[in-house]
């Protein structure tokens, strides 16, 4: 899926395609009574030959005719593929590389992260540019809707503690997020689109995390927003995908809290996880 900007880019240079000093070669064949003169200009990844046929005039005429046409084609890169717009569903992991989701109650369908990555670089290995390392700088907004009234607090001691209900009908827990991806990337042109897959780790920062809550229909509430967090996290994140869409999903190599002391019988640790779908140019 390529940007619209691209094809503005394009429309650009087809009307001064005749003006352009741009970087070029030229090679000129002749044919029976005629000549012919290619042009290649090159803009960015796009390559444009403008062909020139001029016929040879007879001997009663004075001008030969030209005939002009123009080909379109687009040199194949190497592209980063970090989505221009995520959501998925979040859960929570007791442990690194858990097998199963830790047993706070969370309302499954309604716990969710979104998110953006812009600025993307990509590093291509070799001439074949199927394999290379990508980044980019990105964001994103983590929710965990309870499945109870229970929150999320920090005491005296900066331990974080998982209980207390309270007159709150909802309840839910939610950080901002910047993020730093580094991925080995691997994509092949399929039907002319990518596949490709990449998988490596995320530099993680968060920060403005809160627990908040509602009562019937009245004015949401922040109940607690000292809840320290660990700052610093580091994901695992995998990405697979086809043209403009992929699958996404990434587990905090990081747990959450600094100092967790959740009541029993819940999990004492707690490491995030998302899993959704992305939209990608």
């Amino acid at each position: 899926m390529k940007l619209t900007f691209k094809s503005l880019l394009l429309l650009a240079a087809l009307i001064a395609t005749t003006g352009i000093n741009a970087k070029n070669t030229e090679s000129s064949e002749p044919l029976t009574n005629d000549t012919t003169e290619v042009r290649e200009h090159k803009i960015g990844n796009w390559i444009i030959t403008r062909e020139s046929v001029t016929s040879t005039p007879d001997e009663d005429e004075t001008t030969g005719e030209t005939k002009v046409s123009v080909n379109i084609r687009y040199k194949h890169d190497f592209t980063p593929h970090f989505p221009v717009f995520y959501i998925g569903l979040n859960a929570f992991t007791p442990d690194r590389f858990a097998t199963q989701f830790a047993d706070i109650p969370l309302n499954s369908t309604k716990s969710w992260e979104w998110g953006s990555y812009l600025f993307q670089e990509s590093l291509p290995f070799g001439k074949s540019q199927h394999v290379g390392l990508t980044t980019a700088l990105g964001f994103g907004r983590a929710m965990y809707k309870m499945d109870n009234t229970r929150y999320f607090y920090t005491d005296a001691d900066r331990m974080t503690h998982f209980g207390n209900p309270d007159e709150y009908d909802v309840t839910w827990f939610r950080y901002w997020t910047l993020k730093l991806p580094l991925a080995l990337t691997f994509e092949t042109e399929v039907k002319g689109d990518d596949l490709f897959f990449s998988v490596g780790p995320e530099l993680e920062y968060r920060f403005s995390g809160a627990s908040k809550g509602r009562v019937g229909n009245n004015k949401k509430e922040v109940i607690a927003n000292d809840l320290n967090l660990n700052p610093l996290g580091v994901n695992l994140m995998a990405q697979l995908g086809y043209d403009g869409f992929s699958l996404i999903g990434k587990v905090s190599l990081i747990e959450l809290f600094r100092k967790p002391d959740l009541t029993s019988p819940y999990s004492t640790s707690l490491y995030p996880a998302t899993f959704g779908i992305a939209i990608n140019f």
